[in-house]
């Protein structure tokens, strides 16, 4: 697996695990979202194919409070 970043996103108040790779300058987004009982890791494989040309995001979908 290529090099990917963990982070704490906050949107809204609301903190979501992330888990980045493939960031660059004008690179474009691309974001994973899982279903449940999954996580961000069912995606590993995906963010290292789509690193080279996307920037890539995978958040873990339940956010940690508070909310």
């Amino acid at each position: 697996m290529g090099h990917m970043r963990p982070m704490l996103t906050v949107a809204s108040a609301c903190r979501f695990h992330t888990v980045t790779t493939g960031r660059g300058q004008g690179k474009p987004l691309m974001l994973f979202l899982h279903g449940f009982p999954e996580l961000w890791y069912s995606w590993r494989r995906q963010l290292d194919e789509f690193a080279d040309d996307y920037e890539v995001l995978a958040a873990l979908a339940a956010p940690q409070l508070p909310c």
